[in-house]
């Protein structure tokens, strides 16, 4: 039998899952209230916290002082606007297979995978630019 807790917990990954808006956990919060009124921010933290340490979910960086999540944890770039903080998916771009033996040959280290994150202003912000 499922219990309230799991269940809160099924809906914390459900709703990072069916986004790919990248939020942050106080937006999962937000939106995860409207139904489920009686979830708490703890829970929403402390589920996020299980699923990046079981590598369900990642960590695609901080905007304004807040962690930015993604369900999707395949390898792949991402873009973080510095004027609104979105966070998108890059996409069309190869991975290139040398980088990782390439930092390890000029630097003393072992490479497991690396992370690839853009930054700049995106469409919107670079229109209101000019």
């Amino acid at each position: 039998m499922e219990t309230k807790y799991a269940r809160k917990g099924s809906a914390v990954y459900a709703a990072l899952a069916a986004t790919k808006l990248h939020p942050s956990a106080d937006t999962l919060y937000r939106d995860l209230q409207k139904v489920y009124p009686s979830i708490s921010r703890t829970t929403v933290y402390a589920n996020l916290t299980k699923l990046r340490e079981e590598g369900s979910v990642i960590c695609v960086g901080v905007v304004d002082g807040r962690e930015r999540f993604d369900a999707n944890t395949s390898p792949h770039p991402h873009f973080i606007c510095d004027q609104c903080g979105t966070v998108l998916d890059v996409e069309g771009l190869p991975k290139p297979p040398s980088l990782d033996r390439q930092a390890e040959e000029h630097n003393p280290i072992h490479v497991s995978y690396h992370e690839l994150v853009f930054r700049g202003l995106c469409d919107a912000c670079a229109a209101c630019e000019k």
